[in-house]
């Protein structure tokens, strides 16, 4: 997504806050909002409309409009991230009276399904080429953090934590087989980012 006000593009990696992000910088976030903004990606990304690499605009953007904007997003733990798009998923399937796909009926099989692109490809993949990576982690940190680089004042009330799903911690989803599972799919994750399995 473009913010043209602060020259900016941010890379909407799938799962790390990204609606509450947008939130901070738009007050028309209503109905319509993401069709009137999005940036049409259909020739060259198979995946989510508002979420996609960095890597696709190269072929969809100016070269002078990439280098003159500051590319920004964030990343997750890839065990927190996989069992939040998986309550997320279960959640909506409910909220909107429709049958869950069997891939839904298990964690185990979930993780072992995953097929759109946005979760296939590894985060530092998604995000290679940003110019600020935050953690989702330290999220409110780490956007004022993203506000001092841009010279931009930091208002924490203006950024809620919007579409949070409720659930219990991403541990209590893993057995052995499906960290092993989750620490194959997302190895360079794990290694770039330091990130590991916790249990709590």
């Amino acid at each position: 997504m473009i913010i043209e006000k602060h020259k900016l593009i941010f890379i909407r990696n799938p799962k790390t806050a990204s609606s509450s992000i947008i939130r901070y910088f738009f007050d028309d976030v209503k109905p319509g909002f993401h069709e009137k903004n999005r940036i049409d990606t259909r020739k060259v990304w198979s995946g989510d409309l508002n979420h996609y690499p960095l890597f696709v605009l190269n072929d969809l953007l100016e070269p002078s409009v990439l280098n003159s904007h500051f590319k920004f997003s964030f990343v997750r733990n890839p065990f927190d991230r996989i069992a939040s798009s998986f309550a997320y998923m279960r959640r909506w399937y409910n909220q909107n009276n429709q049958p869950k796909p069997d891939c839904l009926n298990s964690f185990k099989k979930y993780i072992t399904s995953i097929d759109q692109p946005q979760y296939k490809l590894s985060q530092y993949e998604f995000t290679k080429g940003c110019d600020f990576i935050g953690r989702y982690e330290n999220l409110k940190t780490e956007f004022n953090n993203l506000c001092n680089i841009l010279g931009l004042e930091f208002d924490p009330n203006r950024l809620p934590h919007v579409n949070k799903t409720k659930r219990k911690h991403y541990s209590k989803f893993y057995d052995d087989e499906c960290i092993e599972i989750t620490s194959n799919l997302f190895a360079e994750d794990l290694e770039r980012f330091g990130y590991a399995f916790e249990r709590i």
